[in-house]
């Protein structure tokens, strides 16, 4: 089906849903939006640290183990023999299909010298040796050669599946007495395993999506104004991380924002114009005094700073 976005592009989406029930329309707008959300989610890790440890303190399972409803699970003694053991026939079943397929050669090889000799039989004793009867004598003594390492390397290759079919048998007896599930919680509690504490996570995690909220909330009129998507985030962002210099008035508090970057003239009036809109809502000090606060677009040439002692008290 097509899509057409708030500017009138039309696209064509293709949609892959078990839910016949459902209207197409719908499943494309819930996709769409799925989109959205997975940016955001991206947006909140990258820039807002959502799946950041707040805290490393933890429980251990032996303390948790009245609290928790337990349930069997696979042993994992259980489970690491038989991958053991599917690993081993594995290699068998290799090792067998080489044996085959070599043995399916020596018959082949074994013919092929029986006609060699046959052809040899033929051959007058007074007749000299020409070019195709040397061919012939060369090929003779290297399928020979080729059938000596034939039943070398069978006597090794079962030497090798003899030694398998015994750890193979050594597994199974191994399986037949281990339990096939065993206690969640036991287990933990054997392997010295903790559960974090994520009271603090919840809150912090709170507190960065209310940021997040917050810088949304600020960054949608400058998106209006810049109308470009590809980098409106990272100019916005850096403008909220810049450093900068406080300056009393006597009246209100001057904030002079010192970017790392030099802006261009029409992005730098942008950001001017959208300062004075944030002005013009009466920002004030976030300490309950009230004072008020004004944001400016300042360059490090335009900031001097000095330090002077105080005066003595002579």
């Amino acid at each position: 089906m097509c899509a057409t976005n708030p500017q009138g592009k039309i696209t064509q989406v293709s949609i892959l849903s078990d839910d016949h029930e459902r209207p197409s329309q719908q499943s494309v707008q819930l996709i769409f939006q799925r989109w959205v959300q997975e940016n955001d989610f991206k947006y909140l890790d990258k820039h807002f640290g959502i799946n950041q440890l707040t805290s490393y303190r933890s429980t251990p399972y032996a303390q948790l183990r009245n609290a928790l409803e337990d349930r069997q699970i696979a042993n994992p003694h259980y489970s690491a023999l038989s991958k053991q053991g599917v690993k081993l026939r594995a290699k068998k079943a290799s090792l067998l299909l080489a044996a085959h397929n070599a043995a399916r050669r020596e018959v082949q090889r074994q013919q092929r010298l029986k006609e060699l000799q046959e052809a040899s039989r033929n051959q007058s004793e007074s007749t000299p040796e020409n070019t195709e009867q040397l061919e012939a004598s060369k090929e003779r003594r290297k399928e020979q050669e080729s059938s000596t390492r034939h039943h070398q390397y069978r006597a090794k290759r079962e030497e090798q599946i003899s030694s398998i079919e015994s750890e193979i048998e050594v597994i199974e007896q191994a399986k037949e007495k281990t339990e096939r599930t065993v206690s969640r919680i036991d287990t933990l509690i054997k392997d010295g395993m903790v559960r974090m504490d994520l009271g603090n996570k919840t809150l912090m995690d709170t507190l960065k999506i209310i940021a997040r909220n917050q810088f949304y909330r600020s960054l949608h009129p400058f998106q209006e104004a810049y109308n470009n998507r590809r980098d409106d985030h990272d100019h916005y962002r850096e403008l909220t991380q810049c450093d900068g210099v406080l300056k009393w008035t006597g009246e209100e508090i001057e904030v002079h924002l010192m970017p790392r970057v030099n802006y261009e003239p029409k992005l730098a009036g942008i950001i001017k114009e959208h300062l004075a809109r944030l002005n013009a809502t009466g920002l004030t000090l976030p300490d309950g005094s009230g004072r008020k606060l004004r944001l400016l677009l300042t360059s490090r040439e335009q900031v001097s700073v000095q330090v002077t002692s105080p005066p003595s008290e002579e």
